[in-house]
Formats: structure tokens, sequence, C-alpha cells
């Protein structure tokens, strides 16, 4: 098996260039789909996804694909898991936070991620064994010691109703510095 080096580079070059065909479509009026699940999809979600998995498969034309708009698509030993457009829903209102997400699967376990963001160009990245990394290098745990001046971000609050977990939250946010109710990827 290729090491997570070369696994890590092409993942890279493929969240760039999925990226690239979402930016080429973001605000242009894209017209919106629903899913069975009812989310939305455009035709930048597909083609991000068929460019990042071209990509892939050309690096690595054995490695099974799990693709968000497309499904499974069969191979030997690892899997790339791909989401071309993580936060359609911001895209398609056109506000700039969404990402293309990538992992590799490999015996039951994700070894390599990427986040790319494409409006800001901003890619954060991870290898097992290697640490992660983002704009300004190396990440590392935060050294706020208390939740009290710590920060909460969270995408919406339908899913602490749903999970009946709303009293959690209201604990969460209470026991915390600051709140935001902002996020997709």
């Amino acid at each position: 098996m290729p090491d997570r080096r070369r696994h890590l580079e092409v993942a890279l070059a493929a969240a760039r260039a999925g990226g690239e065909v979402s930016r080429g479509y973001f605000q242009s009026g894209v017209e919106v789909e629903r899913k069975s699940d009812r989310s939305p999809v455009t035709v930048a979600d597909r083609e991000s996804e068929q460019r990042i998995v071209a990509v892939l498969r050309q690096a690595f034309p054995d490695y099974g694909v799990l693709g968000e708009e497309f499904g499974e698509r069969a191979g030997a030993g690892a899997r790339w898991i791909v989401d071309p457009i993580d936060g359609t829903k911001s895209f398609v209102r056109g506000i700039p936070y969404f990402a293309v997400l990538i992992g590799l699967e490999e015996d039951g376990e994700i070894t390599v991620g990427v986040v790319h963001e494409p409006i800001s160009g901003d890619t954060y990245h991870a290898s097992r064994g290697e640490g992660a990394f983002g704009p300004r290098g190396r990440l590392r745990v935060s050294d706020i010691a208390t939740l009290r001046d710590g920060m909460i971000v969270f995408g919406g609050l339908q899913a602490w109703r749903k999970a009946a977990r709303w009293d959690a939250l209201e604990r969460l946010v209470a026991a915390s510095g600051r709140q935001r109710g902002y996020g997709d990827y």
C-alpha cells in the first residue's frame, strides 16, 4: 500500500480540483434539486464529486469510493469517502461557508482526512501518525482550561431536539463563555 504522504498529496489535489468546480458555480444561481432525504443538491455537487473521484482514481484505480452524490463504487482494500460540497445549504444561498471533505478509510479506520474551503482557499489536513495541519501550520489542542473560557460552535438546533438532548445543550451553553450558531463543514 502506498505511503500516507502519497495518499495525502492525492487527497489534497483532489480536494482542490473539486473546489475549483464548486467555486465556478458559486453565486451563479444554479438550480437546486432535492434528494430523497429532502436535502439540496446541485450540478456543482455532482460535477465536483466527479472531478474529485477522477483525480483519486487516476492515482489509486483499485480503491473504492463512497461519495455523497453517486454512492459507493467497489474497490479493493482502501476506499475514499467524499463529500464534494459539505454545506450545500450555505452554497445555494451564496454563503461562502462550505467545503470539500475527503477521507481515506483503510482496514476500517480513517487514516487521511482533508477539508478544503474553496472560497478562502483554506485547507486543513491530517494523516495518522503525522498530526493535523491548517493554513498556519500544525494544529494543536487549545490551552483553554475551562469551558467557561471556551466557545461552543454548532451547526443547527434541530438535531439536539430530535436526539432529545435539548437539556444537555442548555447546560452546555450555560457553562460556556461564548456560543456561535453557525457551522457546516
